[in-house]
């Protein structure tokens, strides 16, 4: 297992963000926390999963989760096949900061 803790470190809520790309190869399994602290903080969260490092064709794999207020929300995702996932943050109002920490699993198959 890859663990990335504060793969996005507190930054401010108060604008859009588009996380780096994370890594996940062919491992399948992935797991991503988003802690959302502050005051009225209202927007999107979206996984988008790509085939290239430049999303240059992004795919959605979650769609957007309404935020409405200080939350935290976890995706667990199995059997994901893109080998690029990203953070996609849309904000609407309030304030607040967004962090994320991420893990990675490889699948294990049992063949027997």
């Amino acid at each position: 297992m890859r663990i990335f803790p504060l793969w996005i470190p507190a930054v401010s809520a108060v604008t859009d963000i588009t996380s780096a790309p994370l890594i996940v190869q062919d491992n399948g399994n992935f797991a991503m926390g988003v802690f959302i602290t502050g005051s009225n903080v209202v927007g999107t969260l979206s996984l988008q999963g790509a085939f290239e490092e430049t999303f240059a064709r992004p795919f959605l794999i979650q769609t957007a989760t309404a935020i409405t207020g200080s939350a935290d929300t976890l995706f667990n995702l199995t059997d994901i096949n893109y080998p690029f996932v990203r953070l996609l943050w849309v904000y609407t109002s309030g304030t607040g900061n967004i962090s994320v920490d991420a893990s990675i699993r490889q699948q294990i198959l049992n063949r027997g």
